[in-house]
């Protein structure tokens, strides 16, 4: 759901009318609003759409406000954070939230492509799902597992590794994370060493997938999930027993930014991705899916609104100087 133009400016006068921005010295110059309707609608399609072995998280770098990753919380979508700044953030939102009974317990999701051992460790000591992004950080990983103990992980808390799935890079390549080249992941061309990997570590539970934001198309983020679904049924078969049981398919859901249509929309989504990849559907599905949505739970619930200081004119055109 995308608040309107009519809602803006129905919002910025009321502001205007309080004082809280305005010309005098005591108002603000630049404000950021935030629809909590807008975002909660948001979430409750997030939620509607999928099955109930989806489980949302919401990437803190989106919305890095502790207020609404609780209230996030509280409609049972977690955080993905990738950095310790939205991990510490995580952390205090997914204990600090309110869910009803009837709502699934917040995900935390750790996902920095560079982590230093104490952010590993701290991130499994606090409970979060952590992906390592290469075999280098994976071998700190083990080590930590090893030091800290495979039970002091808690239910539902998963560790795994980042793969990129290398199906190419939509329309924008520089903003794509599965192109072959990517700094992101371990590519898939390395699967015999990946394999063995996830045997030699059973504790290793979890795989994740993200081919990048805005530019691509549904197709694109489905074929590239498709790809590390399909890697994650030969890891279990070759290990003999059902050790990958969650997929963090991860977010990059585009967002329409040329009007307020929603457009992909979550059920667009969901349907691209069952016609793609429908194990993920079925009712006795092996997985639990995790996703990282982030602009499209958040872009067209805020904007700002700035008090113009001074105008000048350069060439032919005038421009409005503003705290943006």
């Amino acid at each position: 759901m995308a608040t309107t133009a009519r809602f803006h400016s129905n919002v910025f006068r009321s502001s205007l009318k309080k004082g809280i921005l305005g010309p005098l010295p005591e108002c603000s110059s630049l404000i950021l609003f935030f629809d909590l309707g807008s975002f909660k609608a948001n979430l409750k399609a997030a939620n509607s759409v999928f099955p109930p072995n989806f489980k949302h998280t919401l990437a803190a770098k989106a919305n890095p406000t502790l207020s609404v990753l609780k209230i996030a919380g509280d409609h049972g979508v977690g955080v993905e954070s990738a950095s310790m700044g939205e991990l510490l953030l995580g952390i205090k939102a997914v204990e600090g939230c309110t869910p009803a009974a009837n709502v699934p317990t917040p995900v935390l999701l750790f996902d920095s492509p560079v982590k230093t051992r104490y952010e590993i460790e701290h991130a499994i000591k606090n409970g979060a799902s952590v992906n390592c992004d290469n075999f280098e950080e994976f071998e700190v990983m083990a080590d930590v597992v090893a030091q800290l103990g495979q039970t002091s992980l808690r239910p539902g808390q998963r560790l795994g590794i980042r793969v990129n799935p290398q199906t190419g890079g939509g329309t924008n390549e520089g903003w794509s994370t599965a192109v072959p080249w990517s700094k992101f992941g371990i590519g898939i061309d390395q699967r015999e060493q990946l394999l063995s990997t996830y045997q030699q570590y059973p504790w290793l539970q979890m795989i994740h997938v993200h081919c990048g934001s805005q530019t691509l198309t549904l197709d694109n983020m489905t074929e590239g999930i498709n790809t590390v679904v399909d890697f994650a049924q030969a890891v279990n078969k070759q290990v003999g027993s059902h050790q990958i049981d969650t997929i963090d398919i991860g977010g990059g859901l585009a967002v329409n930014f040329a009007s307020d249509e929603v457009t992909p929309t979550f059920e667009d989504y969901a349907v691209a991705l069952r016609k793609k990849v429908g194990i993920l559907f079925e009712p006795n599905c092996p997985f639990t899916v995790l996703t990282e949505f982030g602009r499209a739970l958040v872009a067209k619930s805020g904007w700002f609104a700035s008090r113009v200081e001074a105008t000048k004119k350069s060439g032919p055109r005038w421009i409005a100087l503003q705290h943006l």
